[in-house]
């Protein structure tokens, strides 16, 4: 079988919508070359929760690992992707699969 390996991350800007009341992307150069500096650095600041990402299960438990603790070899292999672009709210009912055996990783595709 030919596996792919697809990398779906997506870039980021100020324009990237965060969840409503969270710290949107921002970029602040502290150092440019342009300015006389030796080097180019930058300060980011943002939510977590910002393009793609992954909620670790302390987003939702308190008591669960951070993302921190868990294994990034889980993050790698077959997946579902559910369409679910253009919804403002995802329920249930969106989230049924096919019948091709157990999932193992479930992706949402969406419009942002």
């Amino acid at each position: 079988m030919n596996r792919r390996l697809y990398d779906i991350s997506r870039p980021v800007s100020d324009s990237t919508p965060v969840w409503p009341g969270d710290q949107p992307f921002s970029l602040r150069w502290t150092m440019r070359q342009d300015r006389g500096a030796t080097v180019n650095v930058g300060q980011v600041t943002s939510t977590l929760h910002l393009g793609t990402h992954v909620d670790a299960p302390l987003h939702f438990d308190s008591d669960a690992p951070g993302i921190d603790q868990l294994l990034t070899e889980v993050y790698v292999g077959t997946a579902q992707v559910v369409n679910v672009s253009g919804k403002s709210h995802i329920g249930v009912d969106d989230l049924k699969l096919p019948a091709h055996g157990p999932v193992g990783r479930l992706l949402l595709r969406t419009d942002s």
